[in-house]
């Protein structure tokens, strides 16, 4: 009897009801199954690896940004206190001149070409800082611009 049997299962069909019914047997669709997911992973690293040469490539170029616009900032502030300093002796050479003044004439003349000067001094300075304020954010973007558009070109 148990041979009977055996030779019964041996003689039954892989499409039978047994295996599904659908005309695949279960290793077809563990295979399909299995490619589908290969394929699914496959897409999934090499976005992956997209997104990391991407974000990569930013950081590099946003490095870049920082250390010009860290750069373009101490040039900035050292022109500023450049110009401090001429202030100060400015102002230093005006009260060593007032300690010499002998008439009230004497002094409004001394204040008159003071300001004068003072206000010459301020008007080139504010056009200095002016300028280099805009050549600072000028080279400050530019990497950036550059670098994001190259990026975002190689995404697309």
């Amino acid at each position: 009897m148990k041979e009977s049997i055996a030779a019964a299962k041996r003689k039954a069909p892989l499409n039978s009801s047994a295996s599904g019914g659908s005309g695949r047997s279960r290793t077809g669709k563990n295979e399909a199954a299995r490619e589908f997911a290969q394929k699914g992973a496959a897409y999934a690293q090499e976005t992956f690896e997209k997104a990391k040469a991407t974000t990569e490539e930013g950081n590099k170029v946003l490095e870049r940004t920082v250390a010009t616009a860290t750069k373009s900032a101490a040039d900035f502030n050292l022109h500023i206190l450049e110009m401090v300093h001429d202030n100060t002796n400015s102002a230093f050479d005006f009260a060593r001149r007032l300690i010499a003044v002998t008439s009230p004439s004497e002094f409004f003349e001394l204040s008159v070409a003071h300001a004068r000067k003072q206000f010459e001094s301020f008007t080139e300075q504010t056009q200095q800082l002016a300028a280099l304020a805009q050549k600072v954010t000028a080279e400050t973007v530019a990497p950036l611009q550059s670098g994001m558009m190259s990026t975002f070109h190689k995404v697309a």
